[in-house]
C-alpha cells in the first residue's frame, strides 16, 4: 500500500502446494536488485521450509530453494535473510528433526551456489549482522554469540552469560553494545568483543524511583555517536525511561521518566527513532488519556517532551502500539497498533 494508505494490494498469495513457500515468518529483504526475498517457515517440495523472490508488484515468484528433509540441511527457517557486501544471502534454519542442528547458509539471489557453512546443536535467535570486518555474526536463543567468516572458516561460539536483545549493536569502536537481565536482575548495558570476550557492564540499572528498570528494547546509537534506549520500568513513577550513556560508560542520564497512570504514558515497547530533525520519537503500549498507548518525542537532552498521539483504542484507530516507528521518505512517522481495530487484529497507521 502507498503511504497515504490508498492502492492497497495483495500482490502475492503463497499457496501450500510444493511450488511455494507458506507460512513466512521473518519479514522482507528488498535486495540490492530491487527484488523482495523471504524465507518461509513450511512448504517447499519436501513441507519443511523454503525461500523465495519476487518483483515489488508480485511478478517473478520463483522459489529459489527448497530445504531437505534429510540430514543436514536445516529446517524451518524463522530469521530473516540478510544481504552481504559481497552480494550474496546468508540466513539460518531451525535445528532438523533427525540430526538436531541448525544450519548458516549462504546462496546467490538467482538461488545457485547454495552451501550450508556452519552447523550448531543451538536455535538461532534472530537474524545474522555483518561486522565492519566482514564476518557474519548472530546469537542462539541460549544466548551463545556466534562468528562466522563468509567461507564458513572460523566458526566461534561464546557464551555471553546475560539474555542479550538481537542483534546486538556495533559501536564506532567495533565492539558490540546490548542490553541485558541475567545477572543484574534489574537489567544492564553491557560491551563485549566481538570474539565474546571482554563483557563489561557498562551500567546496571537500579530500579525506581532513581533509575529505570527492565531495558527490554534495542540499543540506538545516535548520530552523535552516544547510545539511547528505554526500559520497560523504573523512574520516578516506575513507568519507564528513556536513557543516554556514552560507548565507554560514562554520563549516563535518564532523559526522561514517564509518569504513568492512565492518562500518561507508561511501558515504553521498541526501539527508538532518531528523526530526521534530531529529535526521538518512540512508542508507549499504555497510558495516553484513555490507557490505549501513545507516541512521544523527546529531545536529545530531554528536554521538549510531548505525547503527539493518544490513541483511541476504538475500531478505526486501534490501540497498544508494539513496533518501532520508521519515518517514511515523506517525512511522517508509520507504526502498527496491535489491539482494538475494526477486524480485532491490528492496524498500520500515518
Amino acid at each position: 500500500l502507498k503511504e497515504d494508505g490508498s492502492g492497497y494490494a495483495v500482490v502475492k498469495s503463497l499457496t501450500s502446494s510444493p511450488a511455494d513457500g507458506s507460512y513466512p515468518r521473518a519479514g522482507l529483504l528488498e535486495g540490492a536488485d530491487g527484488m523482495f526475498y523471504c524465507t518461509a517457515y513450511e512448504g517447499g517440495k519436501y513441507n519443511v521450509g523454503a525461500m523465495f523472490r519476487l518483483n515489488k508488484d508480485g511478478s517473478g515468484y520463483v522459489t529459489l530453494r527448497s530445504f531437505l528433509s534429510w540430514l543436514g540441511d536445516g529446517t524451518t527457517p524463522r530469521t530473516a535473510l540478510m544481504q552481504g557486501s559481497d552480494g550474496a544471502l546468508y540466513g539460518t534454519t531451525d535445528p532438523d528433526g533427525a540430526a538436531g542442528i541448525s544450519t548458516v547458509f549462504r546462496l546467490r539471489n538467482d538461488g545457485t551456489e547454495y552451501s550450508v557453512l556452519a552447523t550448531f546443536s543451538n536455535y538461532p535467535n534472530g537474524p545474522l549482522w555483518e561486522g565492519s570486518d566482514g564476518a557474519l555474526y548472530g546469537l542462539t536463543q541460549d544466548y551463545l554469540l556466534f562468528k562466522l567468516n563468509k567461507d564458513g572458516s572460523g566458526l566461534t561460539l561464546r557464551s555471553l552469560a546475560i539474555a542479550p536483545n538481537s542483534p546486538l549493536l556495533e559501536g564506532s569502536a567495533g565492539a558490540f553494545y546490548g542490553t541485558g537481565i541475567a545477572s543484574a536482575p534489574k537489567g544492564e548495558v553491557f560491551k563485549v568483543n566481538k570474539d565474546g570476550t571482554g563483557i563489561t557492564p557498562l551500567h546496571t540499572f537500579a530500579g525506581a524511583p532513581s533509575d529505570g528498570d527492565g531495558p527490554e528494547g534495542p540499543l540506538l546509537l545516535g548520530r552523535d555517536g552516544v547510545l539511547y534506549g528505554t526500559t520497560a520500568g523504573g523512574g520516578a513513577a516506575n513507568a519507564g525511561t528513556v536513557f543516554r550513556l556514552n560507548q565507554t560508560g560514562d554520563n549516563y542520564s535518564t532523559l526522561y521518566s514517564f509518569s504513568g497512570g492512565a492518562s500518561a504514558g507508561h511501558l515504553p515497547y521498541g526501539k527508538l527513532l532518531e528523526g530526521s530533525d534530531g529529535a526521538f520519537y518512540g512508542v508507549a503500549m499504555y497510558g495516553g488519556g484513555t490507557n490505549q498507548g501513545m507516541i512521544y518525542k523527546v529531545s536529545k537532552g530531554g528536554s521538549g517532551y510531548a505525547e503527539l498521539k493518544t490513541f483511541s483504542g476504538d475500531g478505526v484507530e486501534g490501540g497498544r502500539p508494539a513496533s518501532e516507528l520508521v519515518e517514511g521518505r515523506d517525512g511522517a512517522l508509520y507504526g502498527v497498533n496491535t489491539a482494538g481495530s475494526i477486524s480485532g487484529q491490528c492496524t498500520l497507521f500515518k
